[in-house]
């Protein structure tokens, strides 16, 4: 399953994908229901899009990083 910042799942992907909003705001809002609409969707592999190294991010890497160790 994938959580990414791309809206539409590419015609040849066949697993889980949320698309998650580009904005850094809205990307945080939503983090943690993506997250678990993830783990719900019992997937072998969990894939999260690496977000931008800037500052407007920063927070959203924080969770992140804490979510997946």
């Amino acid at each position: 399953a994938v959580l990414a910042r791309l809206v539409h799942k590419p015609d040849d992907f066949d697993g889980g994908w949320i698309g998650a909003p580009a904005d850094s705001e809205g990307y945080a809002r939503g983090l943690y229901a993506s997250l678990r609409e993830l783990d719900h969707a019992h997937a072998d592999i969990l894939l999260i899009e690496d977000v931008p190294g800037t500052a407007a991010w920063q927070a959203v890497r924080d969770r992140l990083t804490r979510a997946t160790h």
